[in-house]
């Protein structure tokens, strides 16, 4: 039977870096994603290796909060910033910016 290892091989320092250019995220709001610390980030961006679970929740974490983020900013509400602090998402200045379509 293959290690579980094996089946879900950490990603290398060149995929996180670039995953965090994409996001348009910090080293400090990236590792904030998945409760870790800005030095264990850094520390994955160097070549420990990150757990596997960990950049699979990252990932998810940041896709779905752009998906949140372009939402909210279509429907404008008084409680967007609350709610989007609450479940500690970024909020739309620390996220990246996301062209929203406009119906004809």
């Amino acid at each position: 039977m293959p290690s579980r290892q094996s089946l879900f091989p950490s990603p290398d320092p060149q995929e996180i870096k670039a995953a965090r250019a994409r996001y348009n995220l910090t080293q400090s709001k990236s590792a904030q994603m998945v409760c870790a610390a800005r030095r264990t980030w850094q520390c994955w961006e160097a070549g420990v290796p990150m757990p596997p679970g960990l950049w699979e929740l990252y990932n998810l974490k940041a896709v779905i909060s752009m998906e949140i983020v372009s939402d909210l900013l279509k429907i404008p509400s008084p409680l967007a910033g609350r709610w989007l602090k609450l479940i500690k998402i970024p909020l739309k200045s620390e996220m990246p910016q996301i062209p929203i379509e406009s119906n004809p």
